[in-house]
């Protein structure tokens, strides 16, 4: 079954403020999908992407939070 994780969970799982968490949503590129006003990412695919970017700084936008 796949898991899908909302802020909350993305809050939870990489220790991070609900602020912060909620900026992740919006770095170019992040892969999440939309359904109606609730962001979510799937937790293999989280998981993927932050392989993808070890070593790198992510720089969150906190303008649009």
């Amino acid at each position: 079954m796949t898991n899908y994780l909302n802020k909350e969970d993305l809050q939870e799982k990489l220790k991070l403020s609900g602020r912060q968490a909620a900026a992740m949503f919006n770095i170019d590129g992040f892969p999440y999908i939309k359904i109606g006003k609730q962001k979510l990412v799937r937790e293999d695919v989280l998981d993927q992407w932050l392989s993808d970017h070890m070593g790198e700084e992510i720089k969150l936008d906190y303008t649009k939070v």
